[in-house]
């Protein structure tokens, strides 16, 4: 989790994110937890279908933005 919450902290620190750098910990954990999520779906449902489904995926990457976006300390 910790190179995930250094690249947010970075991107918010020199101006490449908008949220503050001091939320990087909870969206890094938000993120990592997601992904852990999606790997856990794709074990246990090992259908190749799965990887190439575009609407699956889409929900994925608009998850993500989400987290990226929410404010966490409000």
């Amino acid at each position: 989790m910790s190179a995930i919450e250094k690249l947010l902290e970075d991107g918010g620190e020199n101006g490449i994110t908008k949220f503050n750098p001091e939320e990087s910990k909870e969206k890094a954990r938000a993120l990592l937890a997601l992904s852990d999520g999606i790997a856990f779906h794709l074990l246990v449902n090992p259908d190749p279908v799965n990887l190439e489904d575009k609407k699956f995926w889409f929900q994925i990457r608009s998850m993500m933005l989400t987290v990226l976006k929410k404010k966490i300390f409000t």
